[in-house]
């Protein structure tokens, strides 16, 4: 059975901004759409951040890590101040919302206990523009240099020559949850009593392993959530498997992990989607190896990349799921 879908320095200002957050859980994504590609550090992102931690260091601090989750609310502002053409001293974005309220919404964590922001534009400036701004500013410099602010996330958008900076900070310090957890060798329905806490403790699995047979075992991984949309299955035989396929295809979603396995003589199927980006992709389940083989050559000369292959056996014989990303 096969699926598939296709995706188709003249004028300088900055601002900066502080807020303590109560401990409280991250709320879900709220006008907050960003490029998730983008918040990976890029070209003169890379710079700036280069620069902080060199500023850190002399200063006798240790060094910020750049996190996607801090990044989204840095690439949301610096988007939307160069929609209006300049940068907010008062961190006010066009939709009213302060720093408190944009970070929330844009799903960071609000048990961290302090955040901070600081933006910059400019026409044909540089990073050393900024990083000169910033340093020379006692109100920039002091977050830049704030030992509790150990979180960043660093985004700059061009319109024209003009540069528009945000860099987010946040303290991680008090997170009393931890980063990564994994369950291991649960049955079917103790795996699903921890999803549901899991869930509801603002994790995303990112990993589901299982042991087939009789009474087979669940295994999986999961993340603090970076705020996007996903879903998840599991004990699908191939009927439902179809069925929550298409649903989430029509959904918008994008299947990012599948795996299959046998329970008593027929196929059941895992499966993790996420909220599609935008990419071209194609999935296949339930295909021999000779088949694999013939279609990932096929979608390979049309451009797509394998990203994730499953091997498992039903009656003796073995079947691939496979995904691939153009």
């Amino acid at each position: 059975m096969k699926f598939k879908t296709t995706a188709a320095a003249l004028a300088v200002f900055a601002g900066a901004g502080l807020f303590a957050l109560p401990a409280a859980a991250a709320a879900p994504l709220t006008n907050c759409d960003v490029d998730s590609a983008a918040l990976a550090l890029r070209g003169e992102e890379s710079v700036v951040f280069d620069q902080i931690n060199k500023m850190r260091a002399e200063a006798g601090l240790k060094p910020v890590t750049h996190t996607d989750v801090l990044a989204r609310p840095a690439e949301w502002a610096s988007n939307d101040s160069a929609e209006r053409g300049s940068s907010p001293a008062d961190h006010v974005d066009t939709l009213g919302r302060d720093i408190k309220t944009r970070f929330a919404q844009c799903g960071v964590p609000t048990n961290a206990p302090k955040i901070a922001e600081i933006n910059f534009y400019g026409t044909n400036v540089e990073p050393a523009d900024a990083m000169r701004f910033w340093s020379n500013s006692p109100g920039h410099r002091a977050i830049i240099l704030d030992s509790q602010l150990d979180n960043i996330g660093v985004a700059v958008i061009y319109q024209g020559d003009r540069r528009h900076w945000t860099v987010t900070f946040a303290n991680s310090g008090a997170t009393a949850q931890p980063v990564t957890v994994t369950r291991e060798n649960l049955t079917g329905a103790q795996h699903q009593t921890e999803f549901d806490n899991l869930v509801a403790q603002g994790y995303r699995i990112t990993d589901i392993r299982v042991t087939g047979g009789n009474d087979p075992r669940y295994s999986s991984t999961w993340f603090r959530n970076d705020g996007r949309a996903w879903q998840a299955r599991h004990g699908l035989d191939s009927g439902a498997y179809q069925a929550e396929f298409d649903k989430l295809l029509g959904q918008g979603y994008r299947l990012t992990l599948v795996r299959g396995y046998e329970v008593n003589g027929s196929s059941r199927f895992v499966g993790i989607w996420e909220k599609n980006d935008g990419r071209a992709w194609q999935a296949r389940h339930d295909i021999s190896v000779d088949t694999f083989n013939t279609t990932a050559a096929q979608l390979s000369a049309q451009g797509y990349k394998l990203v994730h292959e499953h091997r498992y056996t039903v009656k003796g014989q073995t079947y691939v799921a496979a995904i691939w990303n153009k």
